[in-house]
């Protein structure tokens, strides 16, 4: 049985800011027309998610990565700049964080996590399990109401 070959897609989700135009003329010129998907602002992400092998972040900077939570629901790995933000929601320990705009370490990390599937899957349950035990609404409204009781009692 010989099975079919499954080309990737990269589905880049996001604002149309400054620099989508760049980008759309970058696809077009090195001709990944069809490998490469803008899909802009996406109400609902779960139906991307869902089909993702797996999700990658590069953010500068955020307040709250809410898209690597949603992966994490999912039980999908994630590849992440090394900021703060993903550091607290994904752990210190996490594997698969690049220095930001490190676009060298960041393709390293993107070959691995395509091509060790055992890895892959070993991260994808680390993260189902923290978003579980952190990350799901009734952990952060306990989280919440803890903060609010001790601010009322610091008063």
């Amino acid at each position: 049985c010989i099975k079919p070959l499954i080309l990737p897609v990269l589905i880049l989700v996001g604002e149309k800011g400054d620099t989508f135009e760049n980008l759309f003329k970058m696809i077009h010129e090195f001709e990944l027309d069809n490998d490469v998907i803008l899909s802009g602002f996406v109400e609902d992400i779960s139906g991307i998610v869902s089909i993702a092998d797996f999700g990658i972040h590069s953010s500068v900077s955020e307040s709250q990565p809410n898209s690597i939570i949603e992966f994490m629901c999912y039980s999908k790995a994630v590849i992440a700049s090394d900021i703060i933000a993903h550091r607290d929601v994904l752990g210190e320990d996490y594997p698969f964080f690049f220095p930001v705009k490190d676009h060298k370490k960041l393709a390293e990390m993107v070959v691995q996590v395509s091509e060790l599937k055992d890895l892959r899957t070993s991260i994808e349950k680390a993260n189902v399990k923290r978003f579980e035990q952190n990350l799901a609404v009734d952990k952060m409204v306990l989280s919440y109401q803890l903060l609010i009781r001790n601010c009322l009692n610091e008063r």
